[in-house]
Formats: structure tokens, sequence, C-alpha cells
């Protein structure tokens, strides 16, 4: 008929070929064929719908019954969703280096907690509700993301006390990137060859404003580590891990670095971070650190 023939059109429109049509039970008693009989005609209704859906999903695939709509897929749960493309973006794809600092830079990471650009989107690794991994503008090794919270402006380390909610901070910024260090390798396989271990650590007294954590390969291997301060922030105690971190706040109600202290460190001569032979400038130890074949804690 033409109400057929116009029906099915509209379904071709709608790219549907399959449609499920379940009618109620008859409970007017007024009517005939009246359902008066058990079972009971809510419990009815119930059950026609769960085999109405059973169906569907059947056709749909869920369970391998059937034939499969082509083309078919079922509306995806938000926050399978969310877990799925923060998965997909897993793989490691840092843009360029900047070519120089950009005016009000120690206020860039603030920038991105407050709603990045669409430029600055590029920048960012990974990110949830409550952190944002962002690469290093100017990286000092193969792996070098930065680990902030989204949720709360703190200024550095020293900001942090010893209260439950800082620790709390601190634990989950240590947790999350354990866990980003994990799918990042798993993600990227042999894309990432020569990397080392990776490190986790915070800059005792930091250039830039918000508090994050490095994730960062001991290879050390990158155009933008050019002198002692770079190479001294990473490999001297300059460089706090979280453990310390959590340590300092618990036991001292605080993170109190020594100024003088931290400054000479940034000075002091360069040491390999595996074997500790003292080498005179920075070629000659990025040289050396390409051979040296003994490993050591970064922070020895």
């Amino acid at each position: 008929s033409l109400s057929l023939s116009l029906f099915r059109s509209a379904l071709a429109s709608e790219k549907c070929d399959t449609v499920i049509q379940a009618l109620g039970p008859n409970c007017n008693p007024k009517l005939p064929e009246a359902l008066r009989r058990h079972p009971p005609p809510d419990q009815l209704l119930l059950n026609t719908y769960e085999e109405v859906l059973e169906t569907f999903a059947a056709l749909a695939s869920l369970k391998g019954v059937g034939e499969a709509v082509p083309g078919y897929q079922l509306p995806e749960d938000e926050e399978e969703r969310k877990r799925r493309e923060r998965e997909e973006t897993m793989i490691y794809s840092p843009p360029p280096p900047l070519k120089g600092m950009q005016p009000d830079w120690k206020n860039a990471l603030i920038r991105y907690v407050r709603g990045a650009s669409k430029k600055k989107k590029a920048s960012i690794y990974w990110q949830d509700d409550e952190f944002m991994a962002v690469y290093d503008a100017f990286p000092k090794a193969k792996i070098h993301l930065l680990l902030l919270p989204c949720q709360r402006i703190v200024d550095s380390p020293s900001c942090l006390t010893g209260a439950k909610e800082d620790l709390d901070l601190v634990d989950r910024m240590y947790s999350r990137a354990t866990w980003l260090t994990e799918r990042l390798l798993e993600a990227n396989g042999g894309r990432l060859e020569g990397v080392g271990k990776i490190k986790l650590g915070f800059h005792a007294v930091p250039s830039l404003r918000q508090l994050h954590l490095h994730i960062i390969s001991d290879d050390f291997d990158s155009p933008c580590l050019k002198n002692k301060k770079h190479w001294n922030s990473f490999t001297t105690d300059f460089f706090v891990a979280p453990e310390d971190m959590l340590i300092a706040l618990r036991e001292n109600g605080g993170f109190h670095p020594n100024r003088h202290e931290m400054s000479r460190l940034l000075v002091r001569p360069l040491r390999c971070h595996r074997c500790h032979a003292e080498l005179s400038f920075m070629p000659r130890l990025k040289i050396h650190i390409t051979k040296c074949k003994k490993k050591k804690n970064i922070t020895e």
C-alpha cells in the first residue's frame, strides 16, 4: 500500500532496516479478550519488553544471536567513551620545542588549568577531570611530561602543608603519574627506543607557577638540555621524588627547601647520573651518557 511504501521510505532515509513493535497486554475488562488471568498484567508487560530488548540486542550482535544489523552501533556509555578516547590518545607525539620564552611564561601552566586555547590543546598529552599531562615546552629528554592538577591552583611545592587535602593531592599525583607512565610505555611499544628509565619528581624551586610533577626519561637526549642548571635540576637533590615530598609533608608539616643550598646544587660540576664521572662541559657529558651503561639512581 501507499502508506506502507511511505513508511519504508522514511525508514530507509534514517538508515533503519529493522523495527520491532511491542503491543502491551489488553487489561481493559470492557474490551473483548481482556487479560484476566495470571500472570499479572504488569509482570506480563515487563516480560514482553524484556523479550523485545533481548531480541534487539541479538540483532545488534551484543549476544551473538541472530544476524547483526549492518553498521549498527549502540550508543556508548559516556564514561566508557572518555576512557577509550584517553587510551587512544596515549601515543607520545610532542609538538616541536618552542624557539624562545613566551610573554608571561611563568604562568603558562596556570593558563592550561584555566582553559587551554585551541593552540595550547595540541600540547596536552592526556587529561581527565582531575589532572592533565602536558608536553614540556622545552623537553630535556626523549620523554618529558608535566602532570598538573586541574581543580586547584597551587603555586609551588613550598605552598603545600601537612593537611590531608595536600597529602591526598600529592599522593594522587604520584599514583596517576605511575599509571600514566605504564600506559605510555604500553601504548608506544617500540616507538620509544633508548629512553631508559622514566623518573618522577618535583623541582624543589620550580620556575613555573602551578604545582607540577615531572615525568622524564633518563636518556636526557634533547637539544633543549644546554647547561649545568638544566642538568643539575634533574640529577641532584633539586629533583624531589614524590615519595620524598610526602615524607616531608607528613613529618615537617610542609616542604621547606633551603633556597641557598638549592642554588648551589644547580651550579655544581657536571656528573654522569649513572657512574658519577665528572665531565667538563655539556657536549662531552652528552657523548658520555650515550655510552655509559652503569645504572644509578637519578637522584643519587
